[in-house]
């Protein structure tokens, strides 16, 4: 099974007609509760709805046929969802497919019982953890190892998603609340973030990462603080990577899951510390297309002249900087999406890719705008790419934007949000007018959406 709440979210964030967020909604019994923020964070998703009253009802139980909604409509198996009979109750299919997957500990559906927070962690855990082994002492008196439901509360406790009444007490039989379960949704989104922090005698060192869980095509922002005396090294796994703030770490499409380490090292006189975080980097299932390319543009993309774009890409992506990167964008054209990033294409005799960034439709000569402020590095027509512009925002982000009609701007040019950059076109290998929108951390493109001004934390 293959979880796609990532790639979900930041979908959900364009919409047909250029608009990017749900309404904002606002309920009369949230306001200064402690999960007010998630709460509404998932309200503007459209992801967590209230009662007709104006209510959210934060401390009511979480019942099962809601649970079970929440647990296929934030992973895969939304498209496999069983025919709704007549007369059965609405949460059935849904019962049908978690426990098909594997998802629940219990065999029978009772769409009013109230979930123990035990069986939610299970759930939680087989739907978005099951490849992440957890070898560790009970860190509650009351879930010990023997428990059928320690891996997941012990697991997510690590994580810093789940969180016990106390020090030793996690009380697994009490009931989750639509509250707890607002939380749980966006620490495992990600709009939370982890950090671990240690007080030495010059000052203290902390490490900080956003979000607590990645998917391919996504990123990690870290911030690595220390007295400036101090020797600092900072890694992702054995691999050291530039110290800066924040350092933001690509997640490759293709990448297996895994459990990825955070290590920020230091070093001061007697002072030798170092921190980590464990980050699970989870499966993606991604969707499919075939492209019928004309004779003209499969010729664009022949190994010879994609080798010799990279190469001019590359000349660009790879060179340092050190200011800190532009993590606020806005939307390139306010038009529909037309194939989402990540798809993985079939182009026939030429093979399979992925999809690197995200289409919009549109008319030749529209305007194009900057996603977010930054200098132009490259302007020039490359074969399969046709007329490409690329944007430097700092820290090793970039913006692309390819076929276009028209440059509006030049290489060494400022550019500011929303200012209009070039105009949509046809250019390269195309089988219409189009713009094909990128973002890139160095070499490795991203997913451009996860970048809306809309989604920063």
């Amino acid at each position: 099974m293959r979880i796609t709440i990532g790639i979900l979210l930041l979908v959900l964030l364009a919409l047909p007609g250029g608009s990017s967020v749900f309404a904002e909604t606002h309920f009369s019994d949230v306001s200064g509760h402690w999960a007010e923020s998630s709460i509404m964070t998932l309200s503007r998703q459209g992801i967590l709805a209230g009662f007709p009253d104006g209510s959210f009802r934060p401390d009511a139980a979480v019942e099962e046929s809601q649970l079970c909604k929440i647990l296929v409509l934030t992973s895969s198996a939304g498209a496999a969802l069983p025919p709704f009979l007549t007369g059965e109750n609405w949460a059935m299919p849904y019962f049908l497919v978690a426990k098909e997957e594997g998802w629940l500990p219990w065999d029978y559906f009772e769409p009013s019982r109230q979930i123990p927070r035990g069986e939610a962690a299970f759930a939680f855990w087989r739907v978005f953890y099951p490849q992440i082994q957890v070898e560790s002492m009970p860190s509650f008196l009351d879930v010990p190892d023997g428990s059928s439901f320690f891996t997941a509360i012990e697991g997510m406790h690590q994580l810093g998603i789940l969180q016990g009444f106390s020090v030793k007490e996690f009380s697994p039989e009490s009931t989750l609340t639509r509250a707890e379960l607002a939380v749980i949704l966006c620490r495992i989104q990600g709009k939370d973030e982890r950090v671990v922090e240690e007080l030495t005698a010059y000052g203290p060192i902390r490490l900080s990462c956003r979000p607590i869980q990645a998917f391919p095509g996504s990123c990690l922002e870290v911030q690595a603080v220390a007295p400036p005396a101090f020797r600092v090294e900072l890694f992702w796994g054995e691999e050291a990577i530039s110290y800066s703030v924040p350092c933001l770490i690509p997640i490759p499409l293709g990448q297996e899951p895994y459990l990825g380490i955070v290590r920020f090292h230091v070093l001061y006189r007697e002072i030798d510390k170092t921190l980590t975080l464990a980050i699970p980097v989870s499966y993606v299932a991604l969707p499919t297309e075939s492209i019928d390319l004309p004779p003209a543009s499969q010729d664009l993309l022949s190994e010879e002249f994609l080798q010799k774009e990279r190469e001019i890409l590359y000349a660009v992506l790879d060179r340092p900087t050190s200011q800190p990167p532009i993590l606020a964008w806005g939307l390139p054209v306010a038009n529909p999406v037309t194939s989402a990033f990540g798809t993985e294409r079939d182009y026939g005799e030429l093979g399979f890719d992925y999809h690197y960034g995200v289409d919009f439709s549109g008319d030749e000569g529209d305007f194009v705008r900057a996603t977010a402020s930054g200098i132009v590095v490259l302007d020039q027509e490359l074969y399969s790419r046709g007329n490409t512009l690329v944007l430097a925002h700092g820290g090793g982000l970039f913006s692309l934007y390819y076929h276009l009609s028209a440059f509006l701007v030049r290489v060494g040019d400022s550019v500011s949000q929303g200012q209009h950059i070039g105009r949509i076109g046809q250019t390269g290998a195309v089988t219409g007018p189009h713009l094909h929108w990128e973002a890139r951390i160095g070499r490795i493109p991203v997913n451009p959406l996860q970048f809306l001004v809309e989604n920063q934390r």
